[in-house]
């Protein structure tokens, strides 16, 4: 798979429109577009990073260097982590409470899968 396809193929996986893949990465809709299409063959060093993050890819996999399509769970918890430090102290406030309430409605891990309330 080429990286223009795995571009599109990743983003319709994750359920993310060509927006909001544009919008994390700061480029427009059409350059992502672009990307899907291989209009753009050199895609600058700058966009694989953002791009692979929001695709929850390595920049490896999105180059077409490693087989593994997704970043261990512990990439999440990073992402999660730095979006908590983000925020004022409120906003950590209320993301903790929010935290607890999918806890209450019985979004916990059990054994290898999750369940759901």
């Amino acid at each position: 798979m080429k990286v223009y396809e795995r571009i599109k193929a990743l983003r319709k996986e994750r359920g993310l429109t060509a927006e909001q893949v544009a919008e994390a990465i700061g480029v427009s809709r059409a350059t992502i577009y672009r990307y899907e299409t291989k209009d753009i063959e050199n895609m600058p060093i700058t966009v694989l990073e953002p791009l692979a993050e929001i695709l929850r890819c390595s920049p490896g996999y999105l180059m077409g260097w490693e087989d593994q399509s997704s970043i261990p769970s512990n990439h999440d918890e990073e992402i999660l982590l730095n979006t908590y430090r983000k925020l004022n102290a409120d906003g950590k406030r209320k993301l903790l409470e929010r935290a607890d309430e999918l806890i209450e409605l019985g979004y916990i891990v059990k054994g290898d899968g999750v369940k759901m309330a």
